[in-house]
């Protein structure tokens, strides 16, 4: 048997190193999903939330349920809540 070259050692270590640069791009693009996932998600429930207790309404003739003082504070006790 031939001994291995030091062409084929380095084609070993470029293969390798390539290997692991596309395993971490795969967890990276694993992250960058999930987040996302979790960003609509948490969007949908609060539309829905905010719709539901009438702080976003879709016909303007109707008018708010709130005046516009509470919806802004509950609005940013939502969003502290959702962040913390």
């Amino acid at each position: 048997m031939t001994e291995p070259t030091a062409s084929d050692k380095r084609l070993e270590l470029s293969y390798d190193a390539a290997a692991k640069k596309l395993s971490m791009q795969d967890a990276t693009l694993g992250n960058v999903r999930t987040r996302a996932n979790t960003l609509l998600a948490t969007a949908a429930l609060f539309t829905s939330f905010s719709a539901g207790i009438g702080l976003i309404s879709t016909d303007p003739t109707k008018g708010s349920v709130f005046p516009r003082l509470p919806q802004v504070c509950c609005l940013s006790w939502l969003s502290r809540w959702a962040h913390a």
